[in-house]
């Protein structure tokens, strides 16, 4: 089975003096596998969903701890995870530059074995997101208001996948809706979630 790849043009920031048209490939996802699915793969293997909750779990509370204490875990058919960190600089009363280090996220490097299994993956290419109608700040903002009725927050990814935008411009289009009073940010970097502003 083919994975559906479309082509789309990526807008320029009106100050970056670009003339060239540039172009980025996006897989359109067909949805999200959640645990559910991986039980019932499972179970015809004679394994129930009980104990794949539970290694799973297990698994989960290992790599978050790991984390915790320094380590960078390495599991084997996966991939290697270790923090990320983010550092930002400020001033403080004295007019002193201090350096605020923190955790910003996990990083993630796929193994061999992984790299392996998907680098064949057969793709169709669909070319009509450069032909498709674009959508004004009004109507994407009337979609997200329907979809916010029905889920509590979004965040820049999930906006974007919404809207089959890039992610520059989801970040525009949300930053714009928070300016507005339209939504409320929570979070910070890639933790950021936006709200219907009550």
């Amino acid at each position: 089975m083919k994975v559906h790849v479309g082509i789309y043009e990526t807008p320029q920031p009106t100050t970056s003096g670009e003339t060239e048209k540039k172009f980025h490939a996006r897989v359109q996802s067909k949805g999200i596998r959640r645990l559910s699915e991986i039980c019932d793969t499972l179970y015809g293997k004679g394994i129930n969903s009980a104990q794949i909750k539970a290694v799973l779990d297990g698994i989960a509370i290992y790599i978050g701890e790991s984390l915790r204490e320094g380590y960078t875990l390495d599991m084997e058919e996966v991939g290697i995870f270790s923090l990320s960190m983010a550092t930002e600089t400020e001033t403080n009363e004295n007019g002193e530059m201090e350096l605020k280090v923190a955790v910003n996220g996990v990083n993630f490097r796929p193994s061999p074995t992984l790299r392996k299994r998907i680098r064949w993956t057969e793709i169709y290419v669909d070319k009509s997101g450069l032909k498709k109608k674009k959508f004004t700040l009004e109507e994407r903002k009337k979609k997200l208001k329907h979809y916010l009725e029905n889920n509590v927050y979004i965040y820049v990814l999930a906006y974007s996948q919404l809207q089959d935008c890039s992610r520059y411009q989801a970040e525009k289009d949300l930053d714009t809706f928070c300016a507005e009073g339209f939504l409320t940010l929570s979070g910070k970097k890639h933790r950021k979630i936006y709200t219907l502003t009550p």
